[in-house]
């Protein structure tokens, strides 16, 4: 992920210095559907304020994916 100074101010708008915020191994446009395949879709989203990225971005195939747990009837937790 790049980022790069600009300067809009004048006639002509203008790059400056480009450098990489940090590096991610994102997933394909095929897999986020950005080729038509699977519908709009995107593979980052930027914070309104700029501070934060969420990424989708490729597991380790090493790595076990965690537990899921899944709680029925959890209504007669509540009385």
């Amino acid at each position: 992920m790049m980022a790069a100074q600009v300067n809009g101010a004048g006639i002509t708008f203008q790059v400056g210095a480009v450098t990489a915020l940090f590096e991610v191994r994102r997933r394909t446009a095929s897999y986020a559907g950005l080729d038509g395949s699977l519908g709009p879709g995107r593979v980052y989203d930027v914070a309104e304020d700029g501070r934060r990225f969420l990424v989708n971005v490729l597991v380790d195939d090493q790595v076990a994916p965690p537990p899921i747990t899944v709680v029925t009837n959890w209504t007669a937790t509540l009385r």
